[in-house]
């Protein structure tokens, strides 16, 4: 039972460098699953478990690919500069993409088309300004 117990923890101390990551990465997931349903009754679409499904899978992918990443890192980059790489990259892609999404359903919640560009003119705007 010991070795059980063991082993348990040894797996979980691998885990700990991803646990900021994966926390961030269950918010953005979060809140673009309930964007999405937001989205469908706003259009008056049906909520399917099909689309559910693809929710949890997109998870779990999303979860291989930070720990893909921290096996790269542990094994070549920390190594030889000491720093989690792999890890920020997929992090940074992950939530960029989780955050388009969550856009896009908030441009159709609030029927604003194509708020994405629009914040990005304003972005633009306010950088010639300074």
């Amino acid at each position: 039972m010991d070795k059980i117990i063991q082993a348990i923890l040894c797996a979980l101390s691998f885990f700990a460098p991803i646990h900021y990551a994966l926390f961030g990465i269950v918010i953005f997931v979060i809140i673009d699953f309930l964007t999405g349903v937001w989205k469908a009754f706003r259009l008056n679409e049906r909520i399917q478990s099909r689309r559910m499904r693809d929710t949890i899978g997109k998870f779990i992918g999303y979860f291989i690919l930070l720990l893909i990443g921290q096996i790269f890192d542990s094994w070549f980059i920390i190594p030889l500069m000491g720093d989690n790489l792999f890890l920020q990259f997929f992090v940074f892609c992950i939530a960029s993409t989780e955050f388009y999404s969550i856009l896009e359903n908030v441009s159709i919640i609030l029927g604003i088309p194509n708020l994405k560009d629009k914040i990005i003119e304003f972005l633009a705007q306010n950088k010639k300004k300074d």
